[in-house]
């Protein structure tokens, strides 16, 4: 199975707002990714900081504000500043009181949209 990488998530720019001083971008961002048949690449899911709708690529702040599809089972996503990537953490298959542990290569997301916040340049 073929690995996700950042050309398999979509990315459609919701609402983008320039503020502050100095100007900085806020865009509210839907990524949709995973079909079930593609894997889960060691150390995350590289994103795009242009594709955000940050003209620059810098990313200040990112944050996963709501998920849709696959919610049930679906994994925890948080986005990794120093590899930019967006990270998946899924609960533990072992004991009652499980806890969330980095996907492995072999898992293959079902399809999800995730809604997020990007702010920067």
């Amino acid at each position: 199975m073929a690995a996700l990488n950042a050309a398999s998530i979509a990315y459609a720019i919701q609402n983008i707002v320039l503020d502050g001083l100095p100007p900085r971008y806020h865009s509210v961002v839907d990524l949709t990714l995973g079909d079930g048949s593609s894997t889960y690449p060691a150390g995350g899911v590289p994103i795009t900081a242009t594709s955000l709708g940050l003209p620059q690529g810098q990313i200040i702040s990112f944050a996963v504000l709501e998920q849709t599809g696959g919610v049930v089972t679906a994994p925890v996503a948080n986005y990794n500043p120093t590899a930019n990537k967006l990270q998946f953490f899924v609960a533990s298959t072992s004991g009652t009181n499980q806890h969330l542990t980095e996907a492995t290569t072999a898992y293959a997301p079902a399809a999800m949209t995730l809604r997020c916040e990007a702010i920067g340049y």
